[in-house]
C-alpha cells in the first residue's frame, strides 16, 4: 500500500510539478507511468521522485519520506545499471526517463534529506552537473529507439534540437559576454601561473554558456517555451568539476551565471532554493578579486525573482 500511494501521488500531482510543457506534463502522467510497469528501475526511480516530492510539501513528514525516496532511489540505481548493460529497443525508453527522472532528485534531494547546511562547500552543484553530464552518456546510445517511440517528443525539447539567434538583442549584454569570455580565456586560477588546459577548457565553457543565455532568450521571445537549463552542464568536461570541487575562481564564476538559466524555473518545486543557496556558496567562496563577476548574474536573478512574484505564477510549486 505504501508504494501505491507513492504511485498515485506522482501520476495525481508530481507529474504536473515536472513538465514544463503541457504536452510533456501528459507524457509524465500517462506514459510513463505506464512503461513503468515492466521496468523495475524505471518504477523505483518514479517512487523515489513521489516521496522526494512529498517531502517537500509535508515538512513535519519530511524525514521519513526522505528515507523512502532514499531506499527507492538506491534501488532504482543498481538496477539501472543492469539495464543500461543491455539497452536496446526494450528498455531505450525507460532508461531516457530514468536519465531526466534523477536530474530531479539530485535536485531536490539535499533540500529534503537536510544535508545542506552540513555539506562541502558546492557539492550540490557538483552532483547535479555531474548527473546531468550523464545525460551525454545515456542518451546517444538509445536515441535511435526513443525517437520511434512514444518520448519522442520529449527530446524534441533537448538543447541540442533548440535554434537561437547569433547576437542577443541587447547590445549591453552582447558587450558584457565579450568581456566575460576574455576573462575566461585568459584566466585560469589566481595567483598562479595559467595553465593551457584550463584556459581551454574555461573558455569552451564560457562560450557554451553564451550559447545557452541565447537559447534561454529564444524562450523569453517566445520562440522556444523551455528553459535551455541541461545544455551548459552536459557539455563540460570532467576537469571542470574537478577545478569546481577545489573551488577555482572562474568555474565559480560560471556556475553563478548558469544560476540565472536555472533562475527562470525557480518556482517549480524541485529546485526551490537551489539557486540562492549555491550563489550564496559561491558568494563565500570566491575571492573578492572576482566579486565583480558575480555583480551580472546576481543582478539577473534579482530581476526574475521581482518578475516572477509580480506574475504570482505558482506554476509546480503545489
Amino acid at each position: 500500500m505504501a508504494h501505491l500511494e507513492l504511485l498515485h501521488h506522482f501520476i495525481a500531482v508530481t507529474s504536473e510539478a515536472l513538465g514544463v510543457e503541457t504536452i510533456s506534463r501528459q507524457v509524465w502522467k500517462l506514459t510513463i507511468p505506464q512503461i513503468a510497469l515492466s521496468h523495475e528501475f524505471l518504477m523505483h526511480s518514479i517512487l523515489a521522485v513521489a516521496a522526494l516530492h512529498i517531502a517537500h510539501l509535508r515538512p513535519e513528514q519530511r524525514r521519513s519520506y526522505w528515507e523512502r525516496a532514499a531506499t527507492h532511489q538506491e534501488r532504482a540505481l543498481e538496477l539501472q545499471q543492469e539495464a543500461m548493460a543491455n539497452a536496446g529497443p526494450d528498455n531505450a525508453d525507460a532508461l531516457f526517463s530514468f536519465s531526466l527522472l534523477v536530474i530531479y532528485f539530485a535536485f531536490a534531494s539535499p533540500k529534503a534529506s537536510g544535508s545542506q547546511e552540513s555539506e562541502e562547500p558546492l557539492a550540490g552543484a557538483i552532483q547535479c552537473i555531474s548527473i546531468i553530464r550523464g545525460i551525454r552518456y545515456v542518451v546517444p546510445p538509445i536515441q535511435q529507439w526513443v525517437e520511434k517511440g512514444p518520448l519522442a517528443q520529449l527530446l524534441s525539447f533537448h538543447p541540442g534540437n533548440m535554434k537561437s539567434n547569433h547576437t542577443f538583442n541587447d547590445p549591453d549584454t552582447d558587450r558584457y559576454f565579450q568581456r566575460f569570455l576574455v576573462l575566461c580565456s585568459t584566466s585560469s586560477d589566481m595567483n598562479k601561473t595559467p595553465e593551457f588546459e584550463d584556459i581551454e577548457q574555461y573558455a569552451a565553457a564560457a562560450s557554451t554558456l553564451r550559447a545557452s543565455f541565447l537559447k534561454a532568450e529564444s524562450v523569453a521571445d517566445g520562440a522556444l517555451k523551455t528553459p535551455p537549463i541541461w545544455h551548459w552542464a552536459c557539455r563540460l568536461a570532467p576537469e571542470f568539476l574537478e577545478r569546481l570541487g577545489k573551488l577555482h575562481p572562474i568555474p565559480l564564476v560560471l556556475v553563478a551565471h548558469w544560476c540565472v538559466i536555472l533562475a527562470q524555473i525557480r518556482q517549480y518545486w524541485w529546485i526551490q532554493g537551489w539557486v540562492d543557496h549555491t550563489t550564496g556558496q559561491i558568494q563565500e567562496c570566491l575571492p573578492r578579486e572576482y566579486h565583480e563577476w558575480l555583480e551580472w548574474p546576481t543582478k539577473k536573478i534579482q530581476e526574475q525573482r521581482e518578475n516572477w512574484m509580480r506574475r504570482g505564477d505558482e506554476i509546480g510549486s503545489s
